[in-house]
């Protein structure tokens, strides 16, 4: 353009000589005036060329950018397309920790895959304004006619065309003239720079609507690949709960704090409605792996359920252990108190012929003897409460223990109590043994007094005879005596 510039200096030179030169009535007038109207002529043709030339240059610009810039989208593209599916690829074996940080990396893959939305959409846009320029090398010849459009202004005898007129390429068979005919009906052979091919243009509209499916493909892919990560982690997560409610005991259940029971479902059913929610889309797992999933969630809430109803029995009868075992145990804490007494008096001796103490001693072991009474009915009454227990709670644990110590308590009851029994039986035969002896011994005495009272030696058979007879009744009461002990 520069060139042109210092080439219209020298044309407004010229033109200016040749203006001169009519005014002063030059004798080659006619002359001048025609070759300054064709220099004129020839000069706006050229400035016409040059304008021509300079759109198709921004006009193949824009082509040659577009496509390239077409091709660079689409090796992004499909260069992302295998990555996305390379780098995302998952399956059940695949660690959660590295899922985890796949997804992380997803979610900022996918942030530069939305910024890229506005270079795809930019080439769409692009796309409708590139004009067509196959047409116009010979090689590729018209199957039909197309529409041009003029960009600059063509006056022959034969043809007028203005700039902007929409005109029809009728054959394309020479690069430098093109066969048009102007929208007056006109046909003739025109300079090809004169015209463009304009918009749309099928190839670029192609090549950008394969940038945006080929876009559309990989986001898609990114979607999938994204369901399918997080369909996994869910899963793995729902796993984790699933075994670790089967893992769970009725002793590892004991060691919750309240409410930390219902946690543990609510979390089984949590990450089940989180795994659902993922693996909606999700192609590694169908509809009998969710299914079969259900069933096993379901399997482990009744599983956890029945632990918990364990549980709340053990531990009822565990307080029912404690509240028997402690009432058993009080029982013989105070059997083993009368056991030391009784014991204790046995071990003491009786003074010989102390009456008084004999009868303190069967008081003593009479007021004992209730008192064993009274915690017999009590080991009774214990005891079918236990046996009762026994019969609801055998499988318990604590089952073998209680009845056991039961078992002891009973034993040792009834080894005490007929100790008791058979110890009174004696005290009271001591007694009565004293009580006799007692008696036999006044007896005597009391003849002694009377045979001390009677004459030394009497001849009197009378009186010798009824000495006999008191000293034979004497005789029989010490012989009842004797009999009764």
């Amino acid at each position: 353009m520069r060139e042109l510039d210092q080439k219209e200096e020298v044309i407004k030179s010229v033109q200016e000589i040749a203006e001169q030169l009519l005014f002063e009535n030059h004798p080659a007038r006619l002359t001048i005036e025609a070759y300054r109207a064709a220099m004129q002529t020839q000069w706006s043709w050229i400035l016409q060329l040059c304008q021509c030339v300079e759109q198709h240059l921004r006009e193949n610009t824009a082509y040659f950018e577009f496509f390239s810039d077409a091709k660079e989208a689409l090796d992004y593209l499909k260069n992302l397309r295998d990555a996305v599916h390379r780098k995302y690829n998952c399956d059940r074996s695949s660690s959660i920790h590295k899922l985890e940080d796949l997804i992380q990396e997803s979610m900022e893959e996918k942030e530069q895959l939305l910024q890229y939305k506005s270079t795809v959409a930019g080439l769409v846009g692009r796309s409708k304004t590139i004009v067509q320029l196959k047409p116009r090398n010979p090689e590729n010849s018209l199957k039909t006619s197309i529409p041009v459009k003029a960009i600059c202004d063509y006056r022959q005898i034969e043809i007028t065309i203005y700039k902007d007129d929409e005109c029809v390429l009728a054959s394309n068979s020479h690069r430098a003239k093109w066969k048009v005919i102007s929208p007056s009906g006109n046909e003739a052979m025109v300079p090809s720079v004169c015209f463009t091919i304009p918009p749309p243009n099928k190839e670029a509209i192609d090549t950008a609507n394969r940038i945006e499916q080929q876009y559309q493909n990989v986001l898609a892919l990114w979607h999938e690949s994204h369901i399918n990560l997080k369909s996994v982690v869910s899963w793995h997560y729902l796993t984790t709960e699933i075994e670790t409610v089967r893992a769970s005991n009725v002793a590892s259940i004991k060691t919750l704090l309240p409410g930390e029971h219902q946690q543990v479902l609510s979390n089984l059913q949590s990450r089940f409605d989180d795994f659902l929610e993922d693996s909606q889309e999700s192609k590694i797992f169908s509809v009998a792996d969710i299914a079969q999933l259900e069933r096993e969630v379901n399997v482990c809430k009744q599983y956890y359920q029945e632990l918990l109803k364990s549980a709340e029995r053990e531990e009822h009868e565990e307080s029912v252990y404690n509240l028997y075992i402690s009432e058993v145990r009080n029982i013989r804490l105070r059997l083993e108190n009368c056991e030391d007494r009784l014991i204790r008096q046995i071990r003491t001796p009786l003074e010989r012929d102390d009456l008084p103490e004999s009868v303190f001693r069967i008081s003593e072991q009479e007021k004992l003897k209730k008192e064993l009474d009274r915690l017999k009915d009590d080991l009774e009454t214990i005891t079918d409460k236990c046996n009762d227990f026994f019969s609801q709670a055998a499988g318990s644990p604590s089952v073998p223990t209680l009845r056991s110590e039961l078992n002891l308590v009973i034993q040792n009851m009834n080894q005490v109590y007929s100790m008791s029994s058979i110890y009174i039986e004696k005290l009271k035969t001591v007694n009565l043994v004293l009580k006799n002896t007692q008696g036999a011994e006044a007896l005597v005495k009391q003849y002694e007094t009377k045979l001390c009272e009677e004459d030394p030696l009497t001849a009197d058979k009378s009186n010798i005879e009824n000495l006999m007879g008191t000293l034979k009744v004497g005789t029989w009461v010490l012989i009842w005596y004797w009999y009764s002990y």
